[in-house]
């Protein structure tokens, strides 16, 4: 929660610091955003606004060791600490890559789905047209095979479906589904009920 909060902090700190002035005279303006910048006057001296500007830098870069801080600590009990997703114990570090690399076990599951359904659908289509045309042929020439004949005469064309990592992929697709149900419960356990010290 305080890396959200510093996040935001920084963020705003950012966009509100004034590194620079304009001088004219005795009087001096910032420059806000945007292309071309518009002036604003400030009622500060040179000195004042320079201390201005560097104890507001100071701030500023504090949160940003904050922030690398937590983050540190976060990496480090990330590493350490161990959680149970589908029955895998990994570390969250790792449950958090995985969770990162879902999209592309998903992109590997759907190319070999997709790869063998197409398959199913071309074998279904050609054993299809191959025993239509066997029987077109046997009854325009008039022979007379015995079923069982032609049966396998029919086997002997057949084609087949060659699909080495069947299991391999209904493997994948249970993994994907258990983890992809359990991952975000159990991070949020594991972030909720870890301590981190901070100096």
């Amino acid at each position: 929660m305080e890396l959200k909060i510093l996040e935001k902090r920084i963020e705003n700190k950012t966009i509100e610091l004034s590194s620079v002035a304009l001088k004219r005279s005795d009087r001096l303006s910032i420059v806000e955003g945007g292309d071309r910048g518009k002036k604003k006057e400030i009622e500060l001296n040179e000195e004042d606004f320079s201390k201005k500007v560097k104890a507001d830098f100071q701030s500023l870069m504090d949160l940003i060791q904050r922030r690398r801080m937590i983050k540190s600590r976060i990496v480090l009990s990330n590493a350490t600490t161990k959680v149970t997703i589908g029955g895998e114990e990994m570390t969250v570090a790792d449950a958090i890559e995985r969770k990162i690399s879902l999209e592309k076990d998903s992109k590997v599951l759907l190319t070999i789905t997709n790869q063998r359904r197409i398959g199913e659908f071309v074998v279904s289509k050609d054993n299809e047209l191959m025993e239509a045309n066997i029987l077109k042929t046997i009854n325009e020439k008039a022979e007379k095979m015995d079923t069982n004949k032609t049966k396998e005469f029919i086997e002997l064309f057949r084609t087949t479906l060659i699909s080495p990592i069947k299991e391999e992929e209904k493997r994948l697709e249970e993994n994907l589904q258990e983890f992809s149900k359990e991952v975000d419960i159990t991070l949020v356990e594991s972030n909720n009920s870890t301590f981190i010290e901070i100096d």
